[in-house]
């Protein structure tokens, strides 16, 4: 089965209780591969729900703060995450603008039939730089000298990966705001 039709039926099945969004709607503009399939669901009852109906089984749950939750399955041999967090939002802007990465910022609009994405992750595609998200965050690593260095490996993945240039300010914006 084609990527696209995998992304399409998840994000029907999912419908306005979450998005399917990042690498893998990112990856099907670039014509590549989706290497998995990540689904942001908006509230913490419609996860366990959604998880049962797609026998997911229970990967991480945390909380401190904040809760965080993921359940992974597989669809056509390819990795499925199913991922709620309490700081994530309840709609597409809010979990998209959460993103630590702008190249990351795409998702399947179920209105439009359409891969959407933010002004910032088509200029990371136009300019071919990988821009750091100021208004982004991660839960989970409360440590601010790990989640730097999580977030610069992370960066240099995605740079090497996708073939962008790391901006200077980038990595300044990261210590700035993990100091």
């Amino acid at each position: 089965m084609k990527p696209i039709y995998i992304i399409k039926t998840l994000a029907n099945f999912i419908g306005k209780r979450g998005v399917v969004c990042g690498g893998c709607c990112r990856d099907m503009i670039l014509d590549r591969e989706p290497k998995d399939y990540d689904i942001f669901i908006f509230s913490e009852n419609d996860i366990h729900k959604i998880a049962q109906q797609l026998k997911a089984k229970l990967k991480h749950h945390y909380t401190r703060g904040s809760t965080s939750i993921i359940y992974c399955t597989e669809i056509h041999g390819k990795e499925v995450q199913l991922v709620y967090g309490s700081y994530l939002g309840s709609n597409v802007k809010q979990v998209i603008s959460g993103f630590p990465y702008t190249i990351c910022q795409f998702w399947y609009d179920i209105n439009t039939n359409q891969i959407d994405s933010t002004s910032l992750a088509r200029k990371s595609i136009q300019d071919k730089t990988l821009i750091f998200n100021k208004q982004g965050h991660i839960s989970g690593i409360e440590d601010k000298q790990t989640l730097r260095t999580f977030l610069i490996l992370k960066g240099t993945y995605l740079a090497e990966k996708l073939n962008l240039a790391i901006l200077p300010n980038s990595i300044e914006d990261i210590y700035k705001k993990y100091s």
